[in-house]
């Protein structure tokens, strides 16, 4: 079994010169990792967390654990959770919580003290219930594949429990015995209790098969991703800061909501059914995930990753000097007939300067049109993006709009011809 280990960690790079942290509970599991990680001279550190869920039994396991990397002279982290309360105050199961609660504090851990992997004692039978408890929520591939590998990585994986509990014995492993094991409260243990002796009984040789079809499920997903990743390539437009993708592309796909989800999910969107929609919706209608947003923009889609730091305060702006903030305005002495200029009166520009983002209900008077325009139409007759529309700026005197920036000067505020001394902008 160390053999096999040494050539998982030689396939997944996790190699000797690495510091990893071990996640350790005291269990069969993690104490043959442990001993294993010796055995390979790989460079860890042990962290063990505290649920607090089992009173007397879980301090014996902080301190078994804390005694075992005192004797080995291997660094030793503890946390204790109050994990009841965090639960009940979350909303969210026992299990969840902790998962979180662990994996934030791991995940800090790595941060603050250079290290390179979290490292899990997870095994095969362990995927094995969750790909049961996935099946049953109706998941798709990534959920039925188990456990992902980095950036946590799981060495034991490809090993049965029954192959944990021989290298235990064969090596004379001292472990914890968690009692919570033997109850069926949680439904992992009822699979583990109830389900997995049954399968052994109908088919004996049940984990080696299931090791094989995930095996092959990984393959599919794999040349999946990788086909899905050529698309984007060929597909995904780069602009400024954002990506533009054609609906037609997308409806092209079959099965299409099939694809469209798989190309979205690794950003957030994870609706089947509202990116279905937005792929045949009008324009601006937009979905929105933690990270990023999805515009329908007339025959395409805009991706743009949600810039919280943006600013959109109004900034105020003397006329006589240069300005450069978000934005960069100089002023010239010359002009050329271009969207990027504006000559303005100066006489005219009698209150104070402001720049500031489009709101409900402006209006100006487009020089070289007649009458005023609704800002709002004006950009849907430019055929502004919403992006577009976020991203313009006003230059604008008192409440007046002086200059939709880079675009159009109001006449009210420009100069005649051949007038002396104009204020000439240039947006750089």
């Amino acid at each position: 079994m160390l053999n096999k280990i040494k050539e998982y960690i030689k396939k997944y790079e996790l190699k000797e010169g690495d510091s990893v942290l071990l996640a350790c509970s005291g269990g069969i599991d993690s104490m043959v990792l442990f001993d294993i990680l010796k055995n390979l001279n790989i460079d860890f550190c042990v962290a063990h967390c505290n649920f607090m869920l089992r009173g007397d039994e879980s301090i014996g396991d902080e301190k078994f654990v804390k005694e075992k990397c005192e004797e080995n002279s291997i660094k030793f982290f503890s946390k204790s959770f109050d994990t009841k309360k965090e639960a009940l105050r979350s909303g969210k199961s026992i299990q969840m919580i902790a998962r979180e609660l662990r994996y934030s504090w791991m995940k800090k851990l790595l941060k603050d003290h250079h290290i390179n992997y979290i490292v899990t004692a997870h095994n095969l039978n362990d995927q094995f219930e969750t790909f049961l408890i996935n099946l049953s929520r109706g998941s798709g591939l990534k959920g039925l594949t188990g456990i992902p590998d980095f950036p946590i990585s799981r060495p034991l994986r490809s090993f049965s429990r029954e192959d944990i509990e021989f290298y235990a014995h064969e090596n004379k492993i001292i472990w914890r015995e968690d009692s919570s094991n033997s109850k069926n409260d949680y439904t992992r243990n009822k699979i583990r209790n109830k389900i997995t002796p049954e399968l052994l009984k109908i088919f004996p040789d049940w984990i080696n098969n299931y090791k094989k079809s995930l095996t092959y499920l990984n393959e599919s997903k794999d040349a999946l991703y990788n086909l899905i990743k050529v698309w984007k390539k060929e597909n995904f437009i780069e602009k400024e800061d954002y990506f533009k993708i054609y609906k037609r592309d997308l409806k092209k796909l079959k099965p299409n909501k099939f694809f469209i989800y798989e190309i979205f999910c690794e950003f957030g969107f994870l609706n089947e059914e509202d990116l279905f929609s937005i792929v045949n919706s009008e324009t601006g209608k937009f979905l929105a995930s933690k990270k990023y947003r999805l515009i329908s923009n007339r025959d395409h889609l805009i991706l743009k990753k949600i810039n919280k730091k943006q600013y959109n305060e109004p900034y105020k702006w003397d006329k006589k000097k240069s300005f450069d903030r978000d934005i960069k305005i100089e002023i010239v002495e010359q002009s050329r007939n271009t969207d990027e200029y504006a000559i303005l009166d100066r006489s005219k520009l009698d209150r104070e300067l402001v720049i500031r983002k489009p709101i409900l209900g402006d209006f100006f008077y487009p020089f070289g049109m007649k009458g005023k325009k609704k800002l709002s139409k004006y950009f849907k007759d430019e055929k502004y993006s919403l992006v577009d529309k976020e991203k313009q700026w006003l230059l604008c005197s008192g409440e007046k709009i002086v200059w939709v920036i880079g675009k159009r000067v109001d006449r009210r505020f420009a100069a005649r011809e051949k007038q002396e001394n104009p204020l000439i902008l240039k947006l750089s």
